[in-house]
């Protein structure tokens, strides 16, 4: 097994016309045997009446696929997610900060988590920033975080003016800084 194995096996290393013993879906996902074992006690289906058990890649590259997908826990809109607790949560309101991301048109948003204070960051597109804040912070202390601040989605001509966020405004379509 390699050193810097990945948590999540590569699917597309699977063939689907094709049927696999335990051993070679081990090798073939960078696994280990008692892994796939594990695998097949949790569901993987198993061709009936085989020996040695087989796979069939198709079965096997759905049921990964949904067993990924069910640990998935998307952030609400007020959210950030913490990996401490485990689950989305909305942090608190007095620890919200947001700094320009790496990538343009992103933001990072961080804060510490509502009930164990643990740190939490999350990446979100800047066009998103009001409606994130408004969730996370209340109105008033969003309007302080947002001063000139630009929607990249609205007319250049709405945003010329500094200030803080005008979120009435905003809601209605205007969108403008005041």
């Amino acid at each position: 097994m390699k050193s810097g194995k990945k948590r999540k096996p590569n699917v597309n290393l699977i063939q689907t016309s094709r049927c696999y013993t335990i051993r070679e879906v081990a090798a073939r996902l960078d696994r280990q045997v008692p892994t796939v074992r594990a695998w097949v006690k949790e569901g993987l289906p198993v061709l009936a009446d085989t020996a040695p058990r087989l796979i069939d890649g198709a079965e096997l590259k759905a049921w990964l696929k949904l067993k990924w997908a069910r640990r998935k826990k998307p952030c609400g809109l007020g959210e950030l997610y913490c990996c401490k607790c485990s689950q989305p949560r909305a942090p608190d309101p007095n620890s919200v900060k947001t700094e320009p991301a790496a990538v343009a048109a992103t933001t990072l948003i961080r804060g510490k988590c509502g009930e164990c204070t643990t740190p939490m960051q999350q990446v979100r597109k800047t066009a998103d920033l009001p409606e994130i804040l408004r969730e996370m912070m209340g109105k008033a202390k969003a309007d302080s975080n947002l001063t000139g601040y630009r929607d990249p989605r609205a007319n250049q001509p709405l945003w010329s003016g500094q200030g803080a966020f005008d979120f009435e405004q905003y809601e209605g379509g205007s969108g403008s800084v005041h």
